[in-house]
């Protein structure tokens, strides 16, 4: 932007030499050919509006650049959401991070009367959808099994199906076959105010 200035006076100043001479010419123009004048005056005029144009256009290849520069940079911004479930002393927290379309964070089952699970989810949105292999620990056994929720709106509805063993963790049988229950929405809520029992 420096160089811009820095061009932009350059050229106030070339302008203000031109208008001096065209003063000055237009003052003793008896002593001069009208022809050359014009001559004189068509030739600075071209220069200067040749100038112009090319300090406009490169102005504006900055501009362009500088906004799909933001742009990019807001794209890759983390955005941390929290999404909660709280029914009867039943409760389901999850936290998450989203970088693009990859997707970290905490997610923690707390049923009446059950055992808790809490963990962390890593995946990523495909769409409207998160699949992500979400690592617990429960009754002192760590384990992985692969979670989906469906995103609509400010809710999230877990995804059930069948599943199977894969190297060592439950993974969906069938993705296109999900169940969405839409009886435990986790709504989107305040991450201040989520409070794990």
């Amino acid at each position: 932007m420096y160089k811009y200035n820095a061009i932009f006076r350059i050229l106030a100043s070339s302008i203000t030499h031109c208008l001096v001479n065209i003063l000055y010419l237009s003052r003793y123009n008896r002593f001069l050919n009208n022809r050359k004048l014009k001559s004189y005056l068509m030739k600075k005029s071209t220069i200067y509006i040749a100038w112009f144009v090319i300090i406009l256009m490169a102005c504006n290849s900055q501009t362009k650049s500088n906004t799909a520069s933001q742009n990019a940079t807001t794209l890759n911004e983390p955005t941390t959401n929290c999404y909660t479930y709280l029914k009867d002393s039943n409760q389901v927290s999850l936290k998450i991070t989203v970088i693009e379309n990859k997707v970290k964070g905490d997610l923690t089952y707390n049923y009446f009367q059950k055992d808790k699970n809490t963990g962390t989810i890593e995946g990523e949105m495909r769409g409207d959808t998160l699949f992500a292999d979400y690592k617990f620990e429960s009754e002192g056994l760590n384990s992985v099994r692969e979670v989906a929720f469906l995103k609509m709106g400010n809710k999230l509805f877990e995804g059930y199906g069948e599943v199977l063993e894969k190297s060592g963790k439950m993974v969906f049988k069938n993705r296109t076959a999900l169940n969405f229950d839409n009886k435990m929405p986790l709504i989107k809520t305040d991450c201040k105010t989520v409070i794990i029992n």
